[in-house]
């Protein structure tokens, strides 16, 4: 099997062309890559309570492009798991594969602030705390970001 979690013993197979699919609480997102990581296609749609016809649909408009091609697809996102199921598709965990896609194209990243259509994440990269946050408001989350004094800040310095 093909796949990019190197703890799980998988090979990426180069030859092939990949899809990532995003399925999250709003929205789908979907990106094809080639085998030099080049973005051949993306799409970024509402699903309107409607995630895996959303993801199928924009899947059959890539059905001429993938034709006689090897692909690979994984699915994310905090609305994925269920369809990565049903469609017996892998399946990476959101934070991992935020963090995995940083550590490959920005390696000098400090932090990572994701904001949902119903959650937020912030990742600290360099040993610091990762920070998931399910069902905040992105009002209260700036609202963390404003300064605190130093006896309350994390991670103490």
């Amino acid at each position: 099997m093909y796949g990019t979690n190197s703890d799980k013993g998988y090979k990426v197979n180069r030859m092939s062309l990949r899809i990532g699919i995003d399925i999250g609480s709003t929205t789908v997102k979907v990106v094809l890559l080639d085998e030099q990581n080049k973005l051949l296609f993306r799409s970024y749609e509402r699903h309107y309570s409607k995630a895996r016809e959303r993801a199928a649909e924009t899947l059959r408009s890539l059905a001429d492009r993938l034709a006689g091609r090897q692909v690979r697809i994984v699915i994310t996102g905090s609305a994925g798991l269920g369809v990565a199921k049903a469609a017996e598709i892998d399946f990476v965990q959101e934070v991992y594969a935020t963090a995995a896609a940083v550590n490959q194209y920005i390696p000098d990243t400090d932090a990572v602030i994701e904001l949902g259509g119903e959650d937020a994440k912030i990742i600290f990269f360099g040993g610091a705390l990762v920070l998931y946050a399910t069902g905040i408001r992105v009002s209260e989350l700036i609202g963390l970001a404003a300064p605190v004094p130093s006896s309350t800040r994390w991670p103490p310095s």
